[in-house]
């Protein structure tokens, strides 16, 4: 079993944001500005290994807070409210036999909101699996399936008129992997 824990902060002094308050003047969009000192601040876990002879487990938690800490505007408020404050991973691995093996794991998510404020996105989850076959010491054929209940969500998120972009849909990949 393998472990990790980190806590983390960094802080940015006159860091470029978009000014919302200015309008779209720069060729269309926003233009940027200073914004004074904000920080990221958290920690994150980790664990994983082998449960039994055939399983191995894994799992992931995040925790990040976002704050503007000087900023005339925006002082007290997060900085940046598109990082989602709570990421949870997990993954696990059952080898069938010596040839067959399937895996699932999960993300999930807080909710998350557009640099404007506008466009909010609630928490979601997306579920991935794998099964392989291993054709010989060389040789592995795996089917993996990415977003595997075909979830729509946004991969980024940011204001009403653009910015905005969809996650995959579910993904379907069968590979056929050999070592030398």
């Amino acid at each position: 079993m393998n472990t990790s824990l980190a806590l983390f902060r960094y802080i940015h002094k006159n860091r470029a944001v978009q000014d919302i308050e200015s309008g779209l003047l720069c060729d269309g969009d926003y233009c940027s500005r200073a914004s004074g000192k904000v920080r990221s601040q958290g920690v994150e876990a980790k664990i994983g290994g082998k449960i039994t002879a055939r399983l191995n487990l894994s799992a992931g938690y995040t925790y990040n807070t976002t704050k503007y800490l000087e900023d005339v505007a925006n002082e007290g408020l997060i900085f940046n409210p598109q990082v989602p404050k709570h990421l949870f991973r997990t993954w696990a691995d059952y080898r069938v036999s010596d040839t067959v093996s399937a895996g699932i794991g999960m993300t999930t998510q807080s909710n998350t909101q557009g640099r404007d404020k506008l466009v909010t996105q609630g928490g979601y989850t997306l579920w991935n699996a794998r099964a392989a076959y291993r054709i010989d010491p060389r040789w592995t054929l795996a089917l993996n399936i990415n977003n595997l209940f075909d979830k729509n969500y946004y991969a980024t998120i940011d204001r009403t008129t653009f910015g905005s972009l969809y996650g995959n849909p579910r993904e379907v990949m069968l590979t056929l992997r050999g070592s030398f």
